[in-house]
């Protein structure tokens, strides 16, 4: 009987539930009780409808639940359909409520606060501890179909997965894997990760007062600002308890995440890691494609991060090597320190070259307004790229800049000196960037510039105007109008002297306008050059430039300058070029060169000292080991000297004027050049009149030239106040180690009245000895009074040793034997009587027998007429006449003092 009431009871009991399960008052009061319960647990606003209840196979079905906190809105979650579902057995047989939950069409969203995740800091770390309902209750299982998940960050990072997930109790450990279907990160709005898929492993156990949480995650993505569009990138990271790891690398190697570690410490989120990528995929990453694919260099960044509900801030180190912008090296090395606080970044910037110029400043950024500024000063002293000799102070160069993603503008200024010269360059401008454009404008001492170009499609020229004081165009160069590709302008001469007096220190004269076509294709420049209605004088010389062009080749990949058909054509000679090539490096510097000249008859002059027609080539040749080099051959067609061949200072001065003329203050110049005569040099000067052939050779360099071969003299004289003496023979040999100090062979001869003079000069033109002889013999004491008056009398040996003898040496080797000496008013109103010769002698040494004077009449060469007055004395005046059959016999008339005539007949014999 009791069995049967217990199993009628049972049966009623089933029967009751299942007409109850149907019931919406059931489920009505049911949904009810676990909407308060799990709002009051779970401290949150929970709506759904309880759309199926079994009581048998207990199990019930949910839909449309949508969950959100009761305060800030800082997360949240819906689900169109849940299933949730427990175990008889286990309720039964353990007293506790294993919960099996599935969950489709999962959406959820959530807010970064307090370097944590709010909804699982706030939510899911309850939901997994599960709310107390009659029994235990703990979640068994859990399958989420369909999930959607969005992060956000005050920020402006957003991170959204979509995915499917599977989750098991195991003893303490819920352990889940979820497998991503689809993922995306962006910041600002700017997408830097697109289709994430993957694997994450993740372990979550209840402690005490926490839950300790370990995961595992292996996705691959793509990073949609790569150099060809997408690129593959793998990640792979950890986390435990309130730290983990974080790799992430593109499938090309070029960008990494390295090394980033993330920890929570007392709430806040703490993150360092190391990001190495191209400088060209972060300008990408802010909308700046358009010169980003011009941009070369890499950037190893070094972030520190430190989240707390404050500052959110972020500081690190951006480390960049060799940065290039098309084929111009902007910087070796820059360094840039960053710190955010709040939504604004500040930090340093540093950058150098190889050119010794460095760069430091201050720089910030506002993520409000989306812009920025940037101030920048040389720290020590610097060097102008490509100009070596014009240096910078520290702190005169400066530049200021406002800046967005997509535009750049601002001032700059500088203040430049040529370390040589002492020239000074000041330029102030402006500067404007965008995305198509490129402008500067602004003042260079007393003149303005104006630059403009564009950079889409590639970078074109589009006007370059320059201007003096007064308005005048110096220089204009625009872009054709119906091809933007071509280049018309103009160039004034008055530019070019200018520049040309600043940088090498050459003050050119002349007038005339240089006109120019070219046309700019990507990465090569090509360009006529030709001068018009001008004439231009050429630095130290009195030749001019008449016409002038060539053509010109600038190749910016492979940094090449190629000049061919250059022709200068000068108002006496020409000056060709049949093709130069020239490379150059990063810096500007030139690396090879090689420059053929070719000389056809060119006037040359040293001040009025030398005038010569050369003729000839020069090869200017330069290897990435070797300096500069001058070889080549030079013929002298005619020269004229004004100035003492025997001149030490004369031969300084040539080879100073050598090296001013090639510039090698700052870099020296080896040389290798031949120099010969292809007719004799005319000497002309106040003491020696010759004419002499040349043939040296001068190499080592230009700075320290060791110079060897000779110049011999063919004919001439040295000029003596009463006769010259012809040479006979000379010669000057020039040794490598005594460029100043020649061997010198000098043989001068003459018939003096009587008397056969020589002088003979050896040794060198430090270091020399003067030997005079004559015969019949005399000392050299009269020697010199010989050459001096034509009188070789004892009574004269006080007086014209004195005078001469230490003079001597200034008549051969001095320089300044100007012919302004010879060429006095005085000499030429005397110049008529060059055969008249004033012969004065004392009667004895001490002059008591009074001052005796006479005039020496040259009618030629054998005629001789002298006539002599005593003026102490009353006596009459002495008349001779002297006739000379041949050098050894002389016939003699004479009329003495007393009127007494008389002949003498001279002969002379030797033995």
């Amino acid at each position: 009987m009791l069995k049967k009431l217990l199993v009628a009871l049972l049966i009623g009991l089933c029967v009751t539930l299942y007409i109850a399960q149907d019931d919406s008052w059931v489920r009505e009061t049911i949904g009810h009780y676990l909407k308060k319960t799990f709002e009051d647990e779970l401290d949150c606003s929970i709506h759904f409808n309880l759309h199926e209840l079994n009581f048998f196979s207990p199990r019930m079905v949910l839909k449309e639940i949508r969950v959100r906190p009761r305060g800030e809105k800082d997360w949240a979650w819906q689900c169109d359909q849940s299933e949730i579902a427990f175990s008889w057995f286990n309720l039964l047989g353990y007293g506790t409520v294993d919960m099996h939950v599935v969950m489709n069409n999962f959406q959820a969203e959530s807010t970064i606060k307090n370097g944590g995740i709010c909804l699982w800091d706030e939510h899911m770390q309850k939901v997994m501890t599960m709310p107390y309902m009659f029994f235990p209750t703990f979640l068994k299982t859990l399958a989420v179909n369909g999930a959607t998940f969005t992060l956000k960050d005050d920020s402006g990072i957003q991170a959204t997965f979509v995915w499917n997930s599977k989750s098991k109790k195991i003893k303490e450990i819920f352990k889940s894997h979820m497998q991503i279907i689809d993922g995306s990160v962006s910041v600002q709005n700017k997408q830097v990760l697109t289709k994430l898929a993957g694997d994450v492993q993740f372990d979550a156990a209840s402690r005490p007062y926490h839950i300790e949480a370990e995961s595992r995650i292996e996705c691959t993505g793509f990073l949609p600002h790569g150099k060809d569009g997408e690129t593959r990138c793998f990640i792979d990271g950890s986390w435990y308890h309130d730290g983990g790891k974080l790799r992430v690398t593109s499938a090309d190697t070029s960008l990494t995440i390295d090394s980033v570690t993330i920890q929570t410490v007392n709430d806040r989120l703490v993150c360092n890691g190391t990001i190495c990528m191209p400088c060209s995929y972060l300008l990408r990453v802010l909308d700046a494609a358009g010169i980003a694919s011009s941009v070369q260099g890499d950037i190893e960044c070094t972030i520190h991060s430190d989240f707390d509900p404050i500052s959110q801030s972020v500081q690190g180190v951006m480390q960049m090597g060799k940065v290039k912008v098309g084929d111009v090296v902007v910087c070796d090395e820059a360094r840039v320190m960053f710190k955010r606080h709040k939504n604004m970044w500040r930090g340093n910037i540093f950058f150098a070259n190889t050119m010794s110029t460095s760069m430091s400043g201050t720089w910030h950024w506002s993520e409000d307004t989306c812009s920025g500024s940037f101030s920048l000063a040389n720290r020590d002293q610097a060097i102008v790229p490509g100009f070596s000799a014009w240096t910078v102070a520290p702190q005169k160069g400066r530049i200021t800049m406002d800046f967005t993603p997509h535009a750049l503008s601002g001032s700059y200024t500088c203040k430049a000196q040529h370390t040589a010269l002492g020239s000074k360059a000041d330029v102030v401008g402006t500067l404007a960037v965008d995305t198509e454009r490129f402008e500067t404008e602004g003042t260079w001492n007393k003149h303005s510039y104006a630059l403009r170009c564009v950079l889409q499609p590639t970078i074109r020229l589009k006007e370059l105007v320059c201007k003096d004081s007064k308005g005048n165009d110096l220089v204009v160069v625009h872009a054709g109008k119906k091809d933007s590709s071509k280049l018309h302008g103009t160039i004034a001469f008055p530019f070019i002297r200018t520049i040309l007096r600043q940088t090498v220190g050459y003050d050119v004269q002349g007038e005339g306008i240089f006109h120019l076509d070219g046309r700019m294709q990507p990465k090569k420049l090509t360009m006529k050059l030709w001068l018009e209605d001008g004439t231009i004088r050429l630095p130290h010389t009195y030749n001019f430039m008449d016409d002038f062009h060539l053509e010109l080749a600038i190749d910016s990949v492979q940094k090449k300058l190629v000049v061919q058909n250059m022709l200068c054509a000068l108002h006496k000679g020409n000056l060709r070029c049949q093709r130069a090539v020239a490379f150059f490096d990063d810096t500007f510097k030139c690396t090879f060169a090689y420059v053929p000249l070719l000389f056809e008859s060119c006037l040359v002059n040293l001040e009025r000292d030398l005038f010569t027609i050369v003729s000839g080539n020069v090869t200017l040749n330069k290897t990435h080991a070797q300096p500069f080099s001058l070889n080549g051959r030079l013929i002298l067609e005619r020269t004229q000297l004004k100035e003492n061949l025997f001149s030490d200072t004369f031969q300084r001065r040539l080879f100073q004027f050598t090296r001013n003329v090639f510039d090698t203050e700052q870099q020296d110049m080896a040389c290798d050049i031949s120099i010969e005569t292809q007719q004799p040099i005319r000497i002309d000067t106040a003491f020696l009149q010759a004419t002499a052939s040349m043939h040296v050779h001068i190499k080592n360099t230009i700075q320290d030239p060791q110079v060897s071969g000779s110049i011999k003299l063919l004919t001439g004289s040295i000029l003596f106040p009463y006769k010259p003496l012809h040479i006979t023979k000379g010669s000057m040999y020039f040794l490598p180690q005594h460029l100043y100090d020649p061997m010198i062979e000098l043989t001068a001869k003459n018939n003096i009245k009587k008397y056969n003079v020589s002088l003979q000069v050896t040794g060198s033109a430090q270091n020399h000895h003067i030997a005079l002889e004559s015969t019949p013999s005399l000392t050299e004491e009269q020697i010199i009074s010989l050459l001096l008056v034509g009188s070789h009398e004892e009574s004269l040996n006080i007086v014209v040793p004195a005078l001469i003898m230490q003079n001597l040496k200034n008549i051969i080797f001095a320089s300044n034997q100007s012919k302004i000496k010879r060429d006095s008013p005085i000499n030429k109103l005397f110049k008529s009587l060059k055969h008249i010769h004033l012969v004065p002698s004392f009667t004895d040494q001490t002059g008591r027998g009074g001052l005796r004077g006479a005039i020496e009449i040259d009618v030629n060469e054998r005629w001789r007429a002298l006539i002599q007055k005593n003026f102490s004395l009353t006596e009459d005046t002495r008349f001779e006449v002297e006739y000379s059959l041949s050098d050894d016999v002389t016939l003699r008339g004479i009329r003495d003092e007393r009127r007494d005539l008389g002949g003498e007949v001279e002969m002379r014999w030797k033995f």
